[in-house]
């Protein structure tokens, strides 16, 4: 099994929800994002964050698809194990409104690493001028879930967004992250394995949307063409 299975961590999360407002507060960078790659129509970057260890990456590419079909990927948990790295489980611990949700994911790790969880609360924020939505993810605590066995991992910021370009058709994605996977990891190791998350995620979003059986996400659709009309 590859060993960058906390990579997925973001993603269930951050997808699995739509809102239109977040409380997320921004992490103190040191610098500018710096480009490290660029392959296949995937940029790269890192940045470092302020009396951290670890860096904070992000990713960005086109994407053959609309909002609306993006949308429906990034927040369906029940097949979040078809296209997200080494999840095990992605469900939804409380609902907190229609757009705002307090979500829990498994990821599968390689022995003798114990696997990791997350908890998190992630919602959205819709904006038409712009034709895009942000996706707003932050670990959280939760008394009522334990661990259990596994490591509870940190998403300290994760930012997800796409933006309609052209005629609508495709979308111009983008994700942030600044993890901590916790437990004996050393971050200088993290840092090399969450290099990959960005790329990763994106080539597996890439693939997903591409299926004949993932339709558009109906509020999302509603939204941009009432406000559009």
């Amino acid at each position: 099994m590859k060993p960058n299975y906390y990579l997925t961590l973001f993603f269930l999360f951050i997808f699995s929800t739509l809102s239109l407002s977040s409380t997320a507060a921004p992490v103190p960078y040191n610098a500018n994002w710096k480009l490290v790659s660029q392959k296949d129509g995937i940029k790269i970057y890192e940045k470092e964050i302020k009396n951290q260890d670890l860096l904070a990456f992000k990713g960005e590419a086109v994407v053959n698809a609309n909002i609306a079909k993006i949308a429906q990927v990034l927040g369906d948990n029940s097949r979040k194990i078809e296209w997200a790295p080494n999840i095990e489980k992605a469900t939804t611990l409380r609902t907190l409104s229609f757009y705002e949700r307090i979500e829990f994911s498994h990821t599968n790790t390689p022995w003798p690493l114990k696997d990791r969880d997350f908890v998190f609360k992630a919602n959205i924020k819709l904006d038409q001028e712009k034709k895009q939505l942000k996706i707003f993810i932050k670990s959280i605590p939760f008394k009522d879930l334990s661990r259990g066995e596994n490591v509870r991992g940190e998403l300290n910021q994760t930012i997800f967004t796409v933006k309609s370009i052209g005629d609508g058709s495709k979308s111009l994605v983008s994700f942030e992250v600044f993890a901590d996977p916790k437990g004996s990891i050393p971050n200088w190791v993290a840092n090399i394995f969450q290099k990959d998350w960005p790329r990763k995620t994106l080539e597996g979003l890439r693939k997903q949307v591409k299926k004949s059986d993932v339709l558009e996400h109906q509020f999302i659709k509603d939204y941009f063409k009432q406000k559009s009309s």
